[in-house]
């Protein structure tokens, strides 16, 4: 069984599924969003209204992602990939 994901990491993982979503269709689709976030659908809207309240996204409904949901998601990829290099150097045996 793998790690439970904290709140942050779904965050990146919906706003992830949005981009990604938004490049590949004129609509974006609260179904293929709960798929590419791997949840459920009523914690994909329980966790969509507080990324609306936190500003990330700009409409529920829509899930159009704010300039602060950009910037969440460009440092949040940072953070990730920066303790990604730690644990490989960290855990490299020589």
């Amino acid at each position: 069984m793998g790690d439970r994901r904290g709140k942050l990491e779904i965050y990146h993982d919906i706003l992830f599924a949005i981009k990604e979503d938004s490049q590949n269709n004129e609509k974006i689709s609260p179904t293929r969003v709960q798929f590419k976030s791997n949840l459920s659908y009523d914690k994909l809207k329980q966790f969509v209204s507080e990324m609306s309240e936190k500003k990330l996204l700009n409409d529920e409904i829509a899930m159009k992602i704010t300039d602060s949901g950009i910037k969440f998601y460009d440092e949040y990829a940072e953070i990730r990939t920066m303790i990604k290099k730690l644990c490989d150097d960290v855990f490299t045996v020589d």
